[in-house]
C-alpha cells in the first residue's frame, strides 16, 4: 500500500583508548576481527548446534538473520539450526518476516486440517518456500504439524502481500467496521473497497478523503474492538497506510506476538539481518564513510528516529532475545529477488532463482574472511563475552549492494553463524550440504 520505506541499518561509533605502560613492553594487539575468529566454533553435525544452544540460554527469543534473500546456504544452515531448537531447546514458533495477516490466517488453516504447504504456498515469500533449498524446512514443518508439539508458524510484516490478504482480508474488514457503533454499512463498505482497491495494486482509484475515513475507521477497531488478532491487524493496516516506518511496526508485531499471541513460548524469527539488529546506533552512529554518506541528507532528528524490528524487541524485552546474523565469505548466490519481492497475481511472472551471481571474497581484514582463515565450512561464534575494542568491517548487512562496512557488530548482534561459500537458492554443487 502507499507508505514510505526507508533503508535501515545499525552499529555504534567506533571509540579506542590507547594506553601507554612506561613499565614494560605490551604485545601488540589482536585485531578485533582476529578475537572473533579465534572464539569460533566449528559446525560439522548437528550435534554441534547445541553450542548456539548453550550461547542462547534462557533467552526466550532467538532471532537469526541472513545477509541475502538469495543466499541458499543462509537458509539450509538456519533450517539445520530451527530444527535443533525445535528439538532440543522447546522453541516451538518460527515467525518469518512476512505478512502478519496472511501468515496468521495459514497458521489457522493448518490447525483446522489443512496441509502445509498448500496452505503456506502463497503466503511466504517466494525464497522461502519455493525455492529448492527451503524443502527441508517445510518438510520439517510439515512433519510436525499433526504432533502434540508442531513448529507453529506466524508472521510480522504490516505488508498484507500474501495470497490471503489480496483476497479476503478487506472482505473480512468489512463486518468488524460495520459492527461499530454509528458506522453505517455503506461506510464499512466503502473503507473494505478502499482497502481491496489498494490490495489489488490499485492504490489510485481511491481518494485521499476515503483514505482518510479508512484510517479513522482502522483508529477505532484498534480502540474498540475485542479482538486482539484484529485490534492488532487494524494497527498494523493503519501505520502501513499512514507510511510509518517497516521495521518499527514489524517491531511491535514482534512485541505482539510474543507478548499477546505466545506469551509463554519459545520464539524463533526468521529475517534479513538488515531488520534484527538489537540496537538502531549500531548503524545510526557508524563512523564508517559509506554510512555516513546514506545518513548525510537526513536530519538529526530523522536519524534519532530509524529504529530496527529487533531494536523494538530488545527494548520490550531487554534479555530475553538472543540476536544471530548469518555471514557468507564466497560462492555464489541467486539473484532474481526483485521479482520475488514483487508478488503479482497467479499469472504474474515468477522468480528465476537459476540466475546467479558470483560472490566474491571478503577482502582481508574483514571478519568473514578471518573465519574463513580457520578453514571450517560452518562455525558459530558467540560474540557476547568477547573483549571486542572498536568495530570490525563486515558484509553482514547486504553483500550485493554494500561493501564491507565498518561497524560494532557486538552491539547488533549476540552471535554470527558463519557460512565459507555459500550457493544459489537451487542448491549446492555436487553433495555439499551445510
Amino acid at each position: 500500500m502507499r507508505r514510505q520505506t526507508v533503508m535501515c541499518l545499525a552499529l555504534s561509533v567506533a571509540m579506542s583508548v590507547g594506553f601507554a605502560c612506561r613499565a614494560a613492553p605490551t604485545s601488540p594487539a589482536i585485531p578485533d576481527a582476529e578475537v572473533i575468529s579465534e572464539a569460533a566454533i566449528p559446525i560439522d553435525s548437528d550435534s554441534d548446534l547445541d553450542q548456539v544452544i548453550k550461547a542462547i540460554g534462557n533467552a526466550r527469543i532467538v532471532m537469526i538473520g541472513e545477509p541475502w534473500h538469495g543466499d541458499g546456504a543462509a537458509i539450509a544452515f538456519r533450517t539445520r539450526l530451527v530444527k535443533r531448537l525445535h528439538e532440543k531447546a522447546g522453541f516451538d514458533v518460527l515467525a518469518f518476516e512476512n505478512d502478519f495477516f496472511a501468515t496468521h490466517e495459514a497458521w489457522s488453516a493448518v490447525e483446522r486440517g489443512g496441509d502445509v504447504r498448500t496452505s503456506f504456498w502463497e503466503e511466504i515469500w517466494p525464497f522461502w518456500i519455493k525455492a529448492e533449498v527451503a524443502t527441508p524446512l517445510w518438510d520439517y514443518i510439515e512433519s510436525q504439524a499433526r504432533t502434540s508439539r508442531p513448529l507453529r508458524i506466524a508472521g510480522f510484516d504490516h505488508q498484507p502481500n500474501g495470497r490471503l490478504s489480496v483476497t479476503t482480508l478487506a472482505q473480512q474488514l468489512e463486518p468488524r467496521l460495520a459492527a461499530l457503533p454509528g458506522v453505517s454499512p455503506e461506510q464499512a463498505r466503502s473503507a473494505a473497497a478502499t482497502v481491496h482497491a489498494a490490495l489489488q495494486g490499485n492504490p489510485n482509484a481511491s481518494s485521499e478523503a476515503q483514505f482518510a475515513a479508512l484510517t479513522a475507521l482502522l483508529g477505532r477497531l484498534e480502540r474498540e474492538t475485542t479482538d486482539p488478532f484484529w485490534r492488532q491487524v487494524a494497527e498494523s493496516l493503519r501505520r502501513n497506510i499512514e507510511g510509518d516506518s517497516r521495521d518499527a511496526v514489524m517491531g511491535d508485531n514482534l512485541v505482539w506476538l510474543a507478548s499477546v499471541q505466545y506469551p509463554r513460548n519459545r520464539i524463533i524469527i526468521w529475517a534479513h539481518n538488515n531488520h534484527i539488529l538489537a540496537d538502531a546506533k549500531t548503524f545510526t552512529t557508524s563512523l564508517d564513510p559509506v554510512v555516513r554518506d546514506m545518513l548525510k541528507d537526513m536530519s538529526p532528528e530523522t536519524v534519532a528516529s530509524v529504529t530496527y524490528a529487533g531494536s523494538e524487541l530488545r527494548k520490550a524485552l531487554g534479555p530475553d532475545i538472543y540476536t544471530i546474523a548469518t555471514l557468507s565469505h564466497t560462492g555464489t548466490y541467486s539473484t532474481d529477488i526483485a521479482t520475488a519481492l514483487g508478488r503479482g497475481p497467479p499469472n504474474a511472472p515468477q522468480p528465476d532463482f537459476s540466475l546467479r551471481a558470483p560472490l566474491s571474497e571478503t577482502p582481508a581484514g574483514t571478519v568473514e574472511a578471518a573465519l574463513a582463515a580457520r578453514g571450517a565450512a560452518f562455525q558459530f561464534v558467540d560474540l557476547r563475552p568477547l573483549p571486542l575494542s572498536g568495530p570490525v568491517r563486515s558484509r553482514v548487512l547486504d553483500y550485493t549492494s554494500l561493501p564491507p562496512l565498518s561497524l560494532r557488530l557486538e552491539t547488533g548482534f549476540d552471535g554470527i553463524l558463519f557460512v565459507r561459500e555459500t550457493y544459489p537458492l537451487t542448491g549446492p554443487p555436487g553433495e555439499q550440504t551445510p
